[in-house]
């Protein structure tokens, strides 16, 4: 199982929900990626096992370049932090069909907990796969 973090800000709450992260979710690769080029560049390349998508735009414009390449996210599960509470951005947002929706401001306990539960059933399900004859 990969995760892969997208975010292009470096400050505060965002820097401490990626240390919760690495603290808390362990025997799993954390890819961080900090441009929108950088993140259609790395779903060109084949990604081998499944991943699990935190997106965090900073603002509506980023978000609507996410929704762009949105075709390329091939189903992984979406969990997307919005910017802001505008019923236009949650809108736009939506776009993305994320499994969970939280908000910038929030203090992402919340995410921790449902990218946990992801990840156990993603697992669950992969290897309840190879069990069959």
């Amino acid at each position: 199982m990969m995760i892969i973090f997208f975010c292009t800000a470096k400050k505060g709450s965002v820097e401490r929900l990626l240390g919760d992260i690495q603290t808390k979710i362990h025997d799993h690769r954390i890819e961080v990626v900090r441009t929108l080029e950088a993140l259609r560049d790395r779903f060109r390349r084949p990604i081998l096992d499944r991943a699990i998508m935190i997106l965090i735009p900073v603002n509506r414009e980023q978000l609507k370049g996410l929704i762009s390449m949105g075709n390329l996210f091939d189903d992984n599960p979406i969990l997307l932090v919005l910017p802001d509470r505008e019923p236009t951005t949650i809108s736009i947002g939506h776009r993305l069909y994320p499994r969970f929706v939280t908000y910038v401001d929030s203090d992402f306990s919340d995410l921790v907990s449902v990218l946990n539960k992801l990840i156990h059933y993603v697992t669950k399900k992969a290897d309840s796969c190879h069990d069959r004859p």
